[in-house]
């Protein structure tokens, strides 16, 4: 139980730092083989490298806070799919993992 625990905190400590940021409106976090997958929805970003640049420093950031490799990713189906998994249905992390890993900029 006490594992449970500090998992449910460092992933609402994640999500709670990214929200920190302005640009940052929702963010939706699970761990996974000690790889934190961060999903992020943005404010409006006019340019891709801009988005860019802020997905790679976010996740440099959490990477030095948490110590813990964490994949960012403002991809819908990622965040869509870390919420289901969070509420219980019927998503496998590692699928997750699979898919952030795959469209990770």
């Amino acid at each position: 139980m006490i594992a449970y625990v500090a998992e449910v905190n460092i992933e609402y400590a994640v999500e709670s730092y990214c929200l920190t940021n302005e640009l940052i409106k929702a963010a939706a976090v699970i761990e996974y083989n000690d790889t934190l997958i961060v999903a992020v929805m943005t404010r409006p970003v006019y340019t891709r490298s801009e988005r860019d640049r802020l997905i790679k420093s976010l996740g440099a950031d959490i990477g030095e806070k948490y110590c813990r490799n964490a994949i960012v990713t403002a991809d819908l189906e990622v965040y869509s799919k870390i919420l289901m998994y969070q509420s219980g249905r019927d998503v496998k992390p590692s699928d997750i993992y699979e898919i952030a890993q795959r469209r990770a900029p």
